[in-house]
């Protein structure tokens, strides 16, 4: 997944990712960071990894129609009508571990945009990585499940692919 590296805070969050630093010489790319791992903005080239995936159910303007789930524990983390599905490209990291390490996430574009942190039922936030926060089940902590650019607007983004719409069986 080669990324092209966009130093500058966006002012809006089209085709956005969170890594740190890439700079491409004579052909090779080298990664590079320091001790903080500041990630910086840039723009999302390559294949989605949710590309084939369907669209949930929706309400006519555009919103979840049903609730959205975690997908590890079941806990609710929006309820219907909080959110808008849009489509906008943004890189994002399978863990907590792995936020300074380019090579661990997915570019994603499906995403529950939520206006603000208040409409959420249940989510955690990180601390704010370079520009961002990740965003994770409250309860289970089991992965990132979307992000939030305080910087830019405030909103958060959900990714589809990492939530579920039906909560799975309990764990026995």
């Amino acid at each position: 997944k080669k990324m092209e590296a966009n130093t500058t805070t966006p002012s809006s969050t089209d085709d956005i990712t969170t890594t740190p630093s890439t700079s491409t010489t004579n052909n090779s790319t080298s990664t590079s960071t320091t001790s903080t791992s500041t990630p910086t903005a840039t723009t999302v080239v390559g294949e989605y990894a949710d590309k084939d995936v369907a669209k949930p159910a929706l309400t006519e303007d555009n919103r979840n129609k049903e609730k959205i789930y975690c997908r590890h524990c079941g806990c609710t983390i929006l309820d219907p009508n909080s959110a808008s599905l849009i489509e906008r490209g943004i890189f994002l990291h399978e863990d907590k571990k792995t936020t300074n390490d380019p090579s661990h996430g997915e570019n994603l574009h499906m995403f529950w945009h939520v206006q603000d942190m208040w409409h959420f039922v249940n989510i955690a936030f990180s601390h704010t990585v370079g520009q961002c926060k990740y965003l994770t089940c409250a309860d289970c902590e089991k992965g990132i499940v979307g992000v939030q650019y305080p910087s830019v607007d405030g909103t958060c983004y959900v990714a589809h692919h990492r939530v579920v719409y039906t909560p799975p069986p309990p764990r026995s």
